[in-house]
């Protein structure tokens, strides 16, 4: 695997061709990680997608290694269906043949949304105008912003009408989608960057948690991708989770994450938590794997208060068409009053 850089196109497809009810020619494998579609985690739950090669991911430590998944999660009843998030446009061909031969006759779906960035819907156009698809729901936050708050809500009403026919709703947090027996809620977290909530099942006691834990890679291209600690438990290091968050998240860096690390805990104290579904990274799976997995992050948390800040910028270099000529740079005031 020689892959360096994962390009903007294989996440995020905004073409006309996207919005079309079509059948894709097969991907080609190779550069960007081999795929697998319809992977059954438990009767009626599938994780669906494929993996990418870690380093082709800007918020991967370099050391990692291995490849990282990045999955949607389908889940089945009778007549109906919810997808949770819908992959990147490099996995769209698996996830519409998985989808396909999963969701057969079922006559209602849904999709609901951890983010509203391009890794989790860039595949909702095509999905949503080749599946019966009813609704897309999204969460949101109270903002004591009212007004950015509704400018937020505003563009991407917008823009989920210009790329997907259903009908589209920003749920708040604490609001329930029903499966059959399966009640599917929005969660507030802090953990997160931008419009992020996490989606909790409570029957079988999953938290989907969008981009939070993207660093569980696996020693395999193709599903099933569960965190493997017999294979590699660096992952369980306060260093190496550190080193995560402050490419991730690097928010947290030099501040007092105590609130933060608060909230942490009460989402796990609040909910019996048995198996954890990122939208990027491995499966956790199991009460005990997920208890040693939360620690290390709160460890890590804390240790984010004691790094020196630095600018995610410092070894940027622009490219040549957008660098500034050296004969203008001094030129440039910056008012900082």
């Amino acid at each position: 695997m020689t892959t360096t850089k994962l390009q903007y196109s294989q996440v995020a497809d905004t073409s006309t061709a996207a919005r079309q009810v079509v059948r894709f020619e097969p991907l080609a494998q190779g550069e960007v990680g081999a795929t697998a579609a319809g992977v059954e985690i438990e009767k009626g739950f599938y994780a669906l997608g494929g993996s990418v090669a870690s380093n082709a991911v800007s918020w991967m430590p370099a050391d990692f290694g291995g490849h990282l998944p990045i999955q949607a999660y389908l889940i089945v009843d009778d007549d109906e269906y919810v997808l949770i998030d819908t992959g990147v446009a490099v996995h769209r061909q698996t996830i519409m043949d998985a989808l396909s031969r999963l969701v057969g006759t079922r006559k209602r779906g849904r999709i609901m949304l951890t983010r509203r960035e391009p890794d989790v819907l860039t595949n909702l156009p095509a999905i949503a105008n080749s599946f019966k698809i009813s609704g897309v729901f999204a969460g949101g936050e109270l903002n004591p912003l009212d007004y950015f708050d509704s400018m937020d809500e505003a563009s991407t009403y917008a823009l989920m009408r210009s790329i997907a026919k259903p009908q589209f709703e920003v749920l708040r947090p604490g609001s329930i989608i029903t499966l059959g027996e399966r009640k599917l809620e929005f969660l507030r977290t802090s953990l997160k960057v931008l419009a992020t909530n996490w989606i909790y099942e409570h029957t079988s006691k999953t938290l989907f948690s969008s981009d939070s834990w993207a660093f569980v890679t696996s020693s395999r291209e193709t599903a099933p991708f569960r965190a493997d600690l017999a294979a590699n438990d660096s992952w369980l290091s306060t260093t190496a989770v550190e080193n995560y968050l402050a490419r991730k998240f690097d928010w947290m860096v030099a501040i007092d994450t105590t609130p933060l690390r608060q909230d942490l805990q009460e989402v796990f104290e609040a909910r019996e938590i048995k198996r954890i579904c990122p939208s990027s990274g491995a499966v956790i799976e199991g009460s005990d794997l997920v208890e040693r997995f939360v620690k290390s992050t709160l460890d890590a948390m804390r240790g984010m208060s004691k790094r020196k800040w630095e600018s995610a910028l410092k070894d940027f270099e622009f490219p040549p068409d957008l660098a500034v000529p050296d004969d203008r740079r001094g030129s440039i005031a910056y008012d900082n009053s």
